[in-house]
């Protein structure tokens, strides 16, 4: 059996992109969330985590807070509850 490996491998750039927006939100001190997971990846969500980026599983549990949404998107009815509830929303779709 021959095994080959990839020449490049990691995040793709939209997952990239997301982690960096999440990143930079919370090194500027401020308490930000994500809508669900922000990637299919657990020990990185872990990571990010222990950085200060936390995760809620509905946009009826945020309020008046900084919301980052995942580079895989939400549906409408939960960006117009972010919206309604006061969120700071993070677009990283």
């Amino acid at each position: 059996m021959q095994i080959r490996l990839a020449r490049y491998s990691g995040f793709c750039f939209g997952v990239r992109r997301a982690i960096q927006l999440a990143m930079d939100a919370v090194q500027k001190g401020e308490e930000v969330y994500s809508l669900g997971e922000l990637i299919h990846n657990p020990q990185f969500v872990q990571e990010l985590r222990a950085k200060g980026l936390r995760v809620a599983s509905a946009a009826q549990e945020l309020h008046n807070s900084v919301v980052i949404i995942r580079s895989h998107g939400i549906s409408k009815e939960e960006y117009n509850v972010l919206v309604k509830q006061g969120n700071t929303i993070i677009d990283a779709t």
